[in-house]
């Protein structure tokens, strides 16, 4: 619920990508049941364009209108205004500045977890949410 309240809070345009990192409910998994993204994801109907990666998660079974599932985390962030770290995969550990500043167009981070806390997004001009701050 805390990644939800804080989107809206944000007051984004229902048009914004955003981009979902980790879909299986815990990393090293393949299971979406009881997945905090999924029910996320649900609850954010509202919005046009939702993308998400996730490095194992099954998929098969869920469907949703406004949401499409990215085989890459390059495409995945691709043209994004926020971006919401929802499993701590390790691969997501390797993200770095560039990496955002290239792929991304908006400048927004949710990460529940503080997982990419040691980048130092406000010197790059990015809003970075984690819980406690």
């Amino acid at each position: 619920m805390w990644v939800f309240n804080k989107l809206k809070t944000l007051k984004l345009n229902t048009s914004n990508k955003i981009s979902i990192l980790g879909l299986s409910y815990k990393e090293n998994t393949s299971s979406i049941k009881n997945s905090p993204a999924i029910n996320l994801i649900k609850k954010i109907k509202n919005f046009e364009n939702i993308v998400g990666y996730d490095p194992k998660a099954d998929l098969l079974k869920f469907k949703q209108n406004n949401f499409l599932r990215s085989f890459t985390l390059d495409e995945a962030l691709q043209n994004s205004e926020v971006l919401i770290i929802m499993t701590k995969w390790e691969e997501f550990k390797k993200i770095s500045i560039k990496t955002l500043n290239n792929k991304m167009t908006g400048k927004i981070i949710i990460d529940p977890y503080g997982f990419l806390e040691k980048l130092n997004f406000s010197s790059y001009g990015y809003l970075y949410y984690k819980i406690g701050n």
